[in-house]
Parts: C-alpha cells; structure tokens; sequence
C-alpha cells in the first residue's frame, strides 16, 4: 500500500498520482510538483489515501510543496503574461501569414517553458514563427496543434441543453460516439441537433447507450410479426423504448385492421421475424376492401354533388321544378328553403316588372317621355336585372359551397368513426 494524493493541473483535466511524503494537504489545496514539462502548480483532487502498489505507476513523484502565499500571487502573474503572449504571438502568426487559430498560451510555473495550443486544418510549418518567438520571450517555446474537441474543453460555453459543456465541468477525457448511439435511442439524424459545441457528436450521446442497448434487446422491432396476449396476430409499427411498450396493427376478424398500444410483457415476438406470406395476404385482402368501400362512397358522393349542381343551376335560369325542389330537400335540409327564396325572389321581380308595365299603359300619351328618357329607362332596368340574376347567382353558387362543405364534414366525420 502506497499514500497517494490526486493533482490535476486544469479544471476537468486528467489527474496525475504523487506522494506527499510528510505533508498533509487537504482537498483543493494548491501544491507544487514537478512534471515532465517543469515545476508546475496544481490543485488537490482528492485528500491523501492507501492505494495498492499494483494499480499505481513504476515512478510516482514527490510533492515539493504545499503552495505558499507567494506561490499563488506567481501563478496570477504568469496567468496574466499568458493573455499578453497570446497576443503578441497572434501578430507574429499574421506576419508569418500562417494557416493556424490560436487558442490559448501557457507558462510553466518556473517559466522556464511557454506553450502556444493551436487549431490548424492542415500540418503547419511553424519553424520561423518559433526563432521569432523565442528571440522575443527568451524561453523555450513549443508549439501543440489541438484536436477541434480539446478547443472546446479550453475554451468552455454552454451547449443546447443550457449546461455548462460535459468536457469543460467534469469530463477527464474523450470517448469514442458513433452514429449508432444515436439511432439506438430512436434520436433524430439532424445533425444539428445530435453535435456539440465543437461541431462532432455529443459526448453525452455515449452516457446512455449501455442502457438504451439492454432496453433494446427486450424490445420488438419496427416491422416485427407479433402475437398479443388477447390472441391477435399483427405487425410493430411504433416502439417506446423508455416506457417499453410498442403499437401493434392487429389484424380483425372483420378484415379491418386497427392499432392497439401494448406492453412488452403482453408479447410473444422473435426479434427480426418478419410477416409471414398467410399475413402478408390478409393484410393486402383488407387493404383491397377499404380500397372497395372508399370507391363506393366517392361514387355516391359525386352522384350526390352532380343531382345537386343540376338543381340549383335550375333555380339560377328560373327553370327549377317541384322535383328539384324535392332533390335539394333531400340533399340538405334546408335545400327547400333555399330554393323556396329563389322562387320568391323570381316572384317579386315579375311583380314588379308588371306593375312598371301597367303605369305606362296608364299615362296619357302626351305624358310619354321623349327617346332618351325612354333609353335611360331602358338602361336602368336592364342594370337592375343584370344586379338582381348576378345576386341569385352569388346565392345559389354559396349554397352550393355550403352543402359541398357541409357534406364534405360528414363524410370526415364517418371516416373519423
């Protein structure tokens, strides 16, 4: 058994194993310790504990100290000579005209070594930009092309579910996402729904798949055959893999066919079976049978529509008959009324028309208007006609629409039922 502390360098960063020897730091103290690249200042992961040697490296290094008060006002100052490197290495890249995004800079804690992490799409000669930059910090420089993910573990933001990022907060490394998280848990492909911040698949797609596989493997597939536990033989068209139940079309003993939601429990199924050629056949038979029935009620329907637009064109040209009146009445129900007003309105324009007449016949000859007059009344009157058939026909053509409607409702509310 070996006394080991935890030291991590960077928030959600991998955690490196030393020996505090006689000290005793406690968690989330700073220490300093010596790494490959240099004396570094890190923080306390977790407290000193007994590890078995076997788990633990061939070479575990010594803590040199807890960090002073000193200490820490010097990690502050080399945090702010890294903004002002930064800086001046972005003009210097400029000047070099290279293909590279710089993301952020970094001193050891002796400043004996500065690092510049940089996204490139290509390899990137930077041997010029290295002379330029070490003539002007007089330090060692290096230079680490990053992957697009590690940008967005320095970087840090908030993803689409309003989080701080999994790699930013917590994540010590990368995991291998595939595609195939995705659609075994029945997401969507959009592509951006399913990517994080860093433009790749979501690292959180890889948190549930062990449970969403063990789920699966209990489950039906889409396009399974199945028997149901009231004896009924059908095929999967949906699954909810959460709440383990999945809609079934069943097949009738009328020839209907008729989705039903059951659980898994209820099912006796073989994963991957797919609908043999009796089912096939009794599924194409109702088909052909709805098929039937919907032709038939269009038929009638149009034969319906046609009796109806013949009627009420009659009722338009004055020539509508007590058989059409009793075809609208069978039609609608308020299709007598309807063109019970037509007749009523045609009633009222001969009565007029005739009244107009008998004044004329009543005006003594010398009283009769000049040509013009008689013209104008003309003109009037052929003007009052053309408004009144131009509004019967307006009415006659919005009961039409309104029985059309009305019988379109119907025929939605019977297939509804």
């Amino acid at each position: 058994m070996a006394r080991i502390i935890g030291v991590r360098f960077r928030q959600a960063g991998k955690i490196y194993f030393y020996s505090p020897e006689e000290l005793s730091p406690k968690l989330g103290d700073h220490v300093i310790v010596e790494t490959r690249r240099g004396v570094e200042y890190g923080t306390v992961a977790f407290a000193p504990r007994e590890i078995p040697s076997e788990s633990l490296p061939a070479i575990i290094k010594n803590v040199i100290r807890i960090a002073t008060p000193e200490d820490d006002r010097h990690y502050e100052e080399n945090q702010v000579r890294e903004k002002q490197a930064l800086e001046i290495c972005e003009e210097k890249v400029k000047y070099h005209k290279l293909e590279m995004e710089l993301v952020r800079a970094e001193y050891t804690f002796d400043n004996n070594r500065l690092i510049f992490f940089f996204k490139a799409e290509h390899r990137v000669d930077f041997r010029e930009l290295v002379k330029d930059l070490a003539s002007t910090f007089h330090t060692r420089i290096e230079l680490l092309q990053i992957g697009i993910r590690d940008v967005a573990k320095m970087l840090g933001g908030i993803g689409i579910c309003g989080r701080p990022l999994c790699c930013t907060t917590y994540m010590q490394g990368f995991y291998p996402v595939s595609i195939k998280m995705a659609k075994n848990q029945n997401l969507s492909l959009n592509p951006e729904k399913i990517s994080g911040m860093c433009g790749r698949l979501m690292c959180c797609l890889s948190f549930e798949d062990d449970t969403y596989t063990y789920l699966n493997a209990r489950m039906p597939r889409k396009g399974d055959y199945v028997r149901t536990s009231d004896n009924l033989e059908g095929e999967v068209s949906a699954i909810d893999i959460l709440k383990q139940r999945a809609r079934v079309i069943v097949n009738l003993d009328n020839d209907e066919r008729e989705q039903r939601d059951y659980a898994v429990s209820d099912l006796e199924f073989t994963r991957g079976r797919k609908p043999d050629r009796k089912f096939k056949e009794a599924v194409a038979q109702a088909e052909a049978n709805k098929e039937a029935r919907e032709n038939e009620r269009l038929e009638k329907s149009m034969e319906r529509r046609k009796a109806h637009r013949s009627s009420y064109r009659k009722a338009v040209d004055g020539k509508v008959t007590e058989k059409d009146f009793s075809t609208l009445a069978n039609i609608s129900g308020d299709g007598k009324e309807s063109a019970g007003k037509l007749q009523s309105g045609r009633e009222k324009d001969a009565k007029a028309e005739g009244d107009a007449r008998r004044r004329r016949r009543n005006q003594a000859p010398g009283q009769h208007a000049d040509k013009a007059d008689r013209t104008e009344r003309d003109k009037s009157r052929s003007r009052r006609i053309e408004k009144a058939a131009r509004e019967n026909q307006e009415r006659s053509l919005k009961q039409l629409e309104d029985m059309d409607r009305r019988e379109q409702n119907s025929n939605m509310d019977h297939d509804r039922g």
